[in-house]
Order: structure tokens, then sequence, then C-alpha cells
């Protein structure tokens, strides 16, 4: 037997967005969570959080201003790791101490701002 024009019970569902990226530290790589200092030469750095979907962007500011942006395409690496995700990059804070940010942006949406006090050398 062959049935034609039949309709089957309709089925309703929703897709909740999936929450923003948020950052929860910045800090240098493989240093049991040292401070940061402002000293010359290539730094590796991390910043944790959750909700890192790639591609995604770092933009690293400097008093308020954006002076990097890093892209999973031109460096950084993203890795789920323990309770949430980390993002590494490289970065020469040629001796400039002060008030870091970071900003991570991904297709669902962009961080608050992270900020962090880095101390002079």
């Amino acid at each position: 037997m062959r049935l034609i024009n039949q309709v089957s019970n309709r089925f309703s569902f929703s897709v909740a967005p999936y929450p923003p990226p948020t950052v929860t530290s910045f800090f240098l790589s493989a240093t049991n969570f040292a401070p940061i200092t402002a000293k010359n030469g290539i730094q590796q750095l991390e910043v944790y959080g959750s909700h890192f979907l790639v591609p995604l962007t770092v933009d690293l500011f400097y008093n308020g201003v954006v002076i990097a942006t890093f892209g999973t395409s031109s460096g950084i690496h993203a890795e789920e790791r323990g309770d949430g995700m980390v993002i590494t990059f490289t970065f020469d804070f040629q001796g400039k101490a002060g008030p870091y940010g970071v900003e991570v942006a991904g297709p669902n949406g962009r961080s608050p701002r992270f900020v962090v006090n880095i101390a002079a050398p």
C-alpha cells in the first residue's frame, strides 16, 4: 500500500544562543600563574575563560587603546583545559608597564574587557 500526501505531527523546538566568550584570567604560560612583567622579548601568554568558539580573535589593549590583534589564523591557539578553555599567544611588552586588557571575540560575540596591571621589569 502506498500513502500519498501524508503529514506528520508538528514538532517544535528552540535553540538557545551560545553565550558570549568570558575571560577569567590572563597569565604567563607555564609559570604557575606568575604575574606578567613588561620585560623586553617575546613572552608566551595564556588567556583563560569559557565559550571560546573559533574562528576567534584576541585584542590586546594598553591604556584602553588596541595595540595588537591576534587571530586563529595568525598565531593564537585555543584549546580546552581543565574546567575551561585557554588561548595561547606571544607578545613583546617592550618594557611598557601599566594596565593591559584583553577581549576575545568569536562567532558568539565579544567578551567584556579583562584588565591586568603589568609590572615593570
